[in-house]
C-alpha cells in the first residue's frame, strides 16, 4: 500500500520536481498552484501598497500624527510609489512564471526587490525625521517604531542579496 502511495506522488509532482531528493518547489506557482499563486500575489501587493497610503491618508486626514516638515512627506509619498512598482511587479512575476517565462520572471522579481528596498528605506528615512521632529513625550515611541521598521527593512535586504547571490550562482536550493 504504501509502494504505490509513493508512486501516486511521484507521479503528481511538478515535473521539475520528479527527480529531485530535495523538494523545494521554487516553480511550484508555474504548475497546478498557479491561479492560488497569483492571488496570493495580487492580495500581498495590493496590502503592501495600501497599508502605505492608508498611513499617509491618516496623517493627511489628522487621525494619525501629521508630518512634520515637507521632507517627510516627501519620502511617504516615495514609499508609497516604489510600493506601487513592487506590487505590479510581484503580480507581474506571478502571471509570468518561472517554468515558462525565465528571463520576464527574474525581470519582475528584481523590480519587485527593489520596490520593497526602496519603499522600506524611504519608510525608514521618514521614521527618522519623525523622531527628530517629535515632541518629547512622542519620542520614544516614534524611535521604537523607526526601529522595528529599521529591523525589518535589514531583513529584507539580507534575504534580497541572499536571494540574489543564488541567482547569480545558479542554485535553486540554498541548503
Amino acid at each position: 500500500h504504501s509502494a504505490s502511495y509513493n508512486i501516486d506522488l511521484a507521479r503528481s509532482r511538478p515535473s521539475s520536481l520528479r527527480n529531485t531528493r530535495r523538494h523545494i518547489p521554487f516553480d511550484i506557482g508555474a504548475d497546478i498552484l498557479k491561479p492560488w499563486f497569483i492571488i496570493g500575489c495580487s492580495l500581498t501587493a495590493i496590502t503592501f501598497f495600501g497599508t502605505l497610503f492608508l498611513e499617509r491618508w491618516l496623517r493627511h486626514r489628522g487621525r494619525l500624527r501629521e508630518n512634520s516638515n515637507r521632507s517627510q512627506k516627501i519620502l511617504a509619498v516615495c514609499a508609497i510609489l516604489a510600493s506601487a512598482l513592487g506590487g505590479l511587479a510581484l503580480i507581474l512575476l506571478a502571471v509570468f512564471d518561472t517554468r515558462r517565462y525565465q528571463s520576464r520572471h527574474r525581470l519582475f522579481l528584481a523590480i519587485f526587490v527593489n520596490g520593497v528596498f526602496f519603499s522600506a528605506v524611504f519608510t525608514v528615512a521618514e521614521y527618522g525625521f519623525m523622531v527628530k521632529h517629535s515632541p518629547e513625550h512622542d519620542r520614544a515611541y516614534v524611535r521604537r517604531s523607526s526601529m522595528a521598521k529599521s529591523v525589518v527593512a535589514t531583513i529584507l535586504i539580507g534575504a534580497a542579496i541572499g536571494m540574489a547571490v543564488c541567482l547569480a550562482t545558479g542554485k535553486t536550493d540554498a541548503g
